[in-house]
């Protein structure tokens, strides 16, 4: 049986599947051994029993039909009074009589989700078939009539639930379950003895994380919710027709399962179901929908990689395919209380179902949220265009290939372990001292994209992570187009006039070049662009001159004397006049002034005019101004702050540099802790500071300092290599500096002196030996 809103025409509404299969049954295996004996003749009785059976079947379905009619808006009828409100759905569904076959998966074990009861046959893949086949409020009926599928619709359904709410045999409607639904009553456990153990291994993932009340928390409590969730489908098509006398088939199975459920577990998943229905034999992973992970997309994109090279190589299964999705989906429990159990559904439910028929053999596909989500961690290739069922027009899946072996660009944390070194690579983390910053800029640039202009000022001290939330924020920007010109600033260019804005410009003329003139490569420099621009009537002289005086290279000082004793404030507007011109094509645009400095009184008057007429003339801008210290705004600039966004970076707590710590060592089994004193050495020496415990954790790793204590289960410092005795928590560096000058003791002469040079005159200079110092010795992203 499946699901719909009405009149959705089969295109699912954002929380509800627009087919949400569910299965029940109504007859008995034929024989023991779950197969059709070959020129065995029908008798009378079996005749009469399949009958019943489909007649039992039909009183189910209509009595179905009518219930949600009346009762949830299906559209009434006669006599009904339509009591359910909101949204009128309906159902839609299959039914088919045959034999099927049951058999056990799994190994003898008490831990939920080891073992499987699974059911196949041929009634599965048709009355699969019929549910695709089925109208909105119609079930499909096979083996009624020898002509072919009956039809069953919700008119005959209100008919006969009228009928039977007149002659009182309706019994009274099971509740929704309550939260405590799926929990066992202790004289249960008694009861069975030793067997309930066992039988636990029955009990999907999900449902016993809720049977287990005692080990939920604050955090991953199941509750009735809409979630982020990424979802795994793999089919596995060389099993889709198992037969119970084949025992090397069977064990094949057997060994699927408990490979893949093994993989979901150890990737921070939980195991859906393992099921045959129209599309074969299915295996379903979730991500998210039992705990609040940090990047579900990076767990299901890793546990899909790992599952194809599982089956290809080690299982040797000549046909497969996966699909992988992410987006919101209702988790909760559904049905009575006797019969409850905790669900997964959505729209990317069945999209994760549908990019796993688009998969080729023996391969995998993910959507465009999921590669979007993983991309910093896995490489893709983007797949040809493909079309899937509801989903208007084609569009490109991507598929993985291999994990990014890179770290962040901060630092070179080593790769230790996979298993350990597995969250250096997770993006942004998000902690309760900065969630509230992000969730404000998310705000700022959402209503920018909309077309409403943002100002956002981002002030903390230093190394308190202004850069990493404000990169995460513009990473999300060019996720939803968004052009980003950055600069950067320091004490000593205060004095220098719309230095700030120095760098945006450069790169906006050679972006505006692209977008305006369709280049399909950016000149060579923002001197050729401004030639370029000029050319075509994109800019006129005067717009060279005004833009000029910010970049200097663009003009000539012959012209730029012709700006001399002009009122500031009748300059700054020419200058914003020009500037709007190759800003105005490049939205949406985010810019993005970083620095530690203050910002020269003539920018001030730039982003006062910028901000001014945004909303006339480049209204889907969002400009970022961070600074280490309280920004010290001109009185003739104090309107800018009545509209702003503010957000304020604090050192984040010890509670907070545990969390950070655990996600850097990659503790991803919630049981193992850190030490205490540890934990204790590593706060003080970072003063809350997450790029100082990323340094510590760096500097200790490549000592050989952390190790795991297996009888303690936490992680710990060790001695150290040199085994001086010394206690090891002394020895962390006093001062950070000792750890980034570290990196000087390697550095060549000649690096040495581009690097004196590069004090003196900025961030440019060779580009060689920029490289030298970036990927050989990893100083710059240090420094």
């Amino acid at each position: 049986a499946g699901a719909r809103k009405k009149g959705s025409g089969g295109v699912a509404s954002p929380d509800l599947n627009d087919s949400a299969p569910s299965m029940c049954w109504d007859d008995d295996v034929s024989h023991s051994d779950g197969t059709v004996r070959a020129g065995s003749k029908v008798s009378t009785a079996e005749v009469e029993a399949k009958r019943q059976s489909l007649d039992r079947v039909r009183d189910c379905c209509l009595r179905a039909l009518g219930q949600v009619a009346a009762e949830h808006g299906g559209g009434g009828g006669a006599g009904t009074d339509n009591k359910g409100g909101g949204a009128s759905f309906a159902i839609h569904g299959g039914a088919a009589h045959g034999v099927v076959r049951c058999f056990f998966l799994g190994q003898p074990s008490t831990t939920p989700g080891d073992c499987s009861f699974v059911v196949s046959g041929w009634p599965l893949r048709l009355a699969g078939m019929l549910l695709d086949r089925a109208k909105e409020g119609e079930v499909l009926i096979d083996g009624l009539d020898a002509r072919g599928p009956v039809s069953v619709t919700e008119e005959q359904g209100l008919r006969t639930y009228e009928d039977m709410r007149r002659r009182g045999l309706l019994s009274s409607s099971t509740s929704a379950s309550s939260p405590k639904s799926l929990s066992p009553s202790k004289s249960s456990k008694s009861s069975r003895g030793g067997v309930y153990l066992y039988a636990n291994a029955y009990l999907g993932t999900l449902a016993a994380r809720r049977v287990e009340q005692s080990a939920e928390n604050a955090l991953s409590l199941l509750l009735n919710e809409l979630r982020p969730v990424a979802i795994v489908f793999v089919g596995l098509h060389c099993l889709s027709n198992v037969d119970p006398k084949d025992s090397k088939l069977l064990q094949l199975a057997n060994d699927v399962f408990i490979s893949l459920t093994g993989i979901t577990h150890s990737c921070n998943g939980a195991v859906r179901d393992m099921l045959f229905e129209d599309k074969g034999c299915t295996f379903i992973s979730v991500f998210g929908a039992h705990s609040h992970e940090a990047n579900p997309c990076f767990d299901a994109t890793i546990c899909a990689m790992r599952m194809q090279s599982a089956l290809s190589e080690e299982l040797e299964l000549d046909r497969f395919s996966l699909g992988v999705s992410f987006g919101d989906c209702f988790c909760g429990e559904v049905g009575p209380q006797t019969r409850a159990d905790y669900v997964v559904m959505g729209t990317e439910v069945n999209m994760a179902a549908r990019l796993m028929g688009k998969a080729p053999n023996r391969g995998a596909l993910v959507s465009k949220r999921v590669y979007k989500n993983a991309r910093k961690h896995v490489e893709f290739v983007k797949s040809e265009e493909i079309t899937v069922k509801g989903k208007d027009g084609s569009f490109h899946a991507y598929q993985p290939l291999t994990r990014l072996r890179r770290i962040s660009s901060r630092g070179s944390l080593y790769i230790f372990d996979e298993t350990h070194s597995k969250a250096l690579q997770q993006p942004f983390i998000p902690m309760p001292s900065r969630q509230g910053g992000m969730k404000s800029m998310m705000k700022a640039l959402h209503g920018s994209a909309q077309g409403s202009p943002r100002l956002a000022f981002v002030v903390g001290g230093p190394f308190l992570g202004k850069s990493r939330l404000i990169r995460e924020v513009a990473d999300k920007a060019g996720d939803a187009d968004f052009t980003v010109l950055q600069s950067f600033r320091t004490s000593l260019d205060s004095d220098s006039s719309y230095f700030p804005f120095r760098q945006i410009a450069e790169m906006a003329l050679q972006k505006c070049a692209v977008r305006v003139l369709g280049m399909q490569k950016p000149p060579e420099d923002e001197v050729a662009a401004a030639k370029l621009l000029l050319e075509h009537d994109v800019l006129k002289k005067i717009d060279r001159v005004n833009i000029g005086s910010i970049v200097p290279t663009v003009t000539d000082a012959q012209l730029m004397s012709l700006l001399k004793g002009q009122n500031p404030k009748t300059m700054i507007k020419a200058i914003v006049d020009s500037l709007m011109k190759v800003l105005r094509p490049l939205q949406p645009l985010m810019l993005v002034f970083e620095g530690d400095g203050e910002i020269d009184p003539s920018s001030w008057g730039i982003i006062r005019e910028l901000m001014k007429r945004a909303a006339r003339e480049c209204p889907r801008l969002l400009l970022v101004i961070s600074s280490r210290s309280p920004l010290n705004v001109p009185s003739s600039a104090t309107s800018l702050l009545s509209n702003c966004v503010r957000v304020e970076i604090r050192p984040i707590d010890r509670a907070e540099s545990k969390t950070y710590l655990k996600v850097l060592l990659g503790i991803q089994d919630k049981t193992v802790d850190v030490d205490e004193r540890m934990l204790d050495a590593i706060h003080d020496r970072a003063n809350g500071c997450p790029l100082f415990i990323e340094y510590i954790v760096t500097w200790a790793l490549d000592k050989k300092m952390i190790d795991y204590n297996e009888e303690e289960n936490k992680m710990i410092f060790t001695a150290s290599e040199d085994g001086d005795g010394e206690d090891v928590a002394a020895v962390i560096p006093r001062e950070m500096s000792n750890v980034v000058l570290s990196a000087f003791n390697n550095m060549s002469p000649m690096l040495w002196d581009a690097l004196k040079i590069a004090s003196c005159i900025g961030y440019s200079f060779d580009a060689d030996v920029y490289e030298s110092l970036t990927e050989s010795l990893g100083l710059m992203p240090k420094l």
